[in-house]
C-alpha cells in the first residue's frame, strides 16, 4: 500500500460577490441582495461585509455598515439567499453600496454555536470593520457598486382609502383601426 503526504496551502482570498442589486426600497430602508463569488478562494465564504458611501464621495470614504454570515450555522452549508437591509437611511437620499467576501478560519466556525455568536466572533476580531488577522488573505475585493435611493414606491389604491390617487390606464390605439 502506498502512502502519500499532501500539503495544501491555506485558502486564498475569495473573489468579489456577484450580481449585487437593490432588491427593494422604501422611505426607511434599502434592501440589497447578491450571489456568492464565483471564486471562493478554496474555502466557503464565512461572511460578507457591506460597504456604503455617499454618491459624490470617493470610494476610499466607504465605511463598513453591516456584516452578513455566509454559512448556515446549524447545517454548515453556504446560504443560498444573501441579503441585507439598511435601515439607517434618510428618505430621498442616495447611497452607493458594495459587498466584499470574508474568510474566517474553520476553527472559529467550529467553536461557534449560533449566528449571534458568529457575528460576535467577527466583531471581536474586527478593527475598523476589517479582520485583525491578515486582511489581504481573508477579505476579497469589493464587487461592482450599486446605487440605492430611499424612496416610497407607488402605492396601489385600496377600497376605503381617504387619500387621493391618480390612476393611469393604457390604451392600444392600434386596436381601434378597422383591419378590413
Amino acid at each position: 500500500c502506498l502512502s502519500t503526504t499532501v500539503k495544501t496551502n491555506p485558502p486564498g482570498k475569495p473573489g468579489p460577490p456577484a450580481w449585487l442589486k437593490v432588491s427593494a426600497t422604501a422611505a426607511n430602508f434599502i434592501e440589497l441582495s447578491w450571489k456568492a463569488p464565483i471564486d471562493h478562494g478554496g474555502a466557503s465564504v464565512t461572511a460578507y461585509n457591506i460597504w456604503r458611501r455617499a454618491p459624490d464621495s470617493p470610494a476610499s470614504s466607504s465605511e463598513c455598515v453591516g456584516t452578513v454570515i455566509g454559512r448556515d450555522v446549524n447545517s454548515g452549508h453556504d446560504k443560498d439567499v444573501l441579503e441585507w437591509k439598511d435601515t439607517d437611511v434618510k428618505e430621498g437620499e442616495q447611497y452607493v453600496y458594495q459587498v466584499s467576501s470574508v474568510h474566517l478560519p474553520d476553527a472559529s466556525m467550529a467553536r461557534t454555536k449560533s449566528q449571534s455568536e458568529l457575528v460576535e466572533e467577527l466583531r471581536k476580531k474586527a478593527s475598523n470593520s476589517l479582520l485583525a488577522v491578515d486582511e489581504d488573505v481573508n477579505e476579497g475585493p469589493l464587487c461592482e457598486e450599486v446605487v440605492g435611493k430611499a424612496v416610497t414606491q407607488l402605492k396601489a389604491p385600496r377600497l376605503g382609502d381617504s387619500e387621493p390617487h391618480i390612476l393611469l390606464q393604457a390604451f392600444d390605439w392600434e386596436s381601434c383601426h378597422n383591419k378590413n
